[in-house]
């Protein structure tokens, strides 16, 4: 973009919008306290996304690099005092600043420097748009006062159960149905040794395959046989829900 100082006596200007990374930008550049000879004392820079981006869904997000820099005519390059700094635009965030102090302006107006020919500066913008790659996950509490969380499973004939393991009948909780899981003559299998916390498709379950060991079970001074009937039950403390976040 290319402005005059001979109208640097108006308090905005608006490049045209152009598209980056995607979206629709636009260049802003306004200067501030004019002195007397028409030359601002600071210049601010900004970045902002077009009102006019019709793209752009409901409760939109756009993390960005952004580096504004300006033209020197003697070496033919740009030159920028940012490196790259990550902003993120948002409905009510929709401007990005960068400021030039007097120092900074010195430099432009002096023809020496390379930034000013016939009156002239060029300003410009880079926007690299980072994409979110990530993945993240929400932990709610629940909560249901109302319902018991309490499940409680009398097993008669306990000595002439020959399975491998018996199922209880399903316990509604937090939205989920549980079931009790014994084994009669201990579990052998490879979890043994190890505490399963996280309910999902891949671990169901979780339990101690080493939680009573079966000499104190079927022994009668322990008093957890009578009648050949065993009294297991299961409460739930507390639970919470795991949901991924949307990508």
């Amino acid at each position: 973009m290319g402005q005059s100082w001979s109208v640097s006596s108006i308090s905005k200007y608006e490049s045209r919008v152009f598209e980056a990374s995607g979206y629709k930008w636009k260049l802003l550049l306004c200067p501030k306290e004019v002195q007397a000879n028409g030359i601002p004392k600071s210049i601010s820079l900004y970045l902002e996304i077009s009102e006019n981006d019709n793209t752009l869904p409901p409760g939109w997000e756009i993390n960005a690099i952004v580096n504004f820099f300006v033209y020197n005519y003697q070496i033919d390059e740009y030159f920028s005092n940012q490196y790259g700094k990550l902003h993120r635009f948002h409905e009510t965030n929709r401007l990005y600043e960068c400021g030039l102090n007097s120092s900074y302006i010195d430099s432009l107006k002096n023809p020496s420097y390379g930034y000013l020919k016939n009156g002239q500066c060029v300003f410009g913008v880079e926007v690299f748009v980072v994409k979110n790659q990530g993945k993240g996950e929400t932990l709610s509490m629940k909560k249901e006062p109302n319902l018991s969380n309490t499940l409680t499973w009398k097993i008669d004939k306990f000595s002439e159960l020959t399975d491998e393991c018996y199922y209880s009948k399903a316990f509604s909780y937090g939205g989920c149905e549980w079931k009790l899981i014994p084994y009669p003559k201990g579990d052998g299998s490879e979890w043994k040794g190890k505490c399963i916390d996280k309910f999902c498709a891949a671990y169901p379950g979780w339990g101690l395959t080493n939680f009573l060991p079966l000499a104190h079970l079927n022994s009668p001074m322990d008093g957890y046989l009578v009648k050949d009937t065993l009294i297991v039950e299961a409460e739930i403390i507390a639970f919470s829900e795991i949901k991924e976040f949307p990508q």
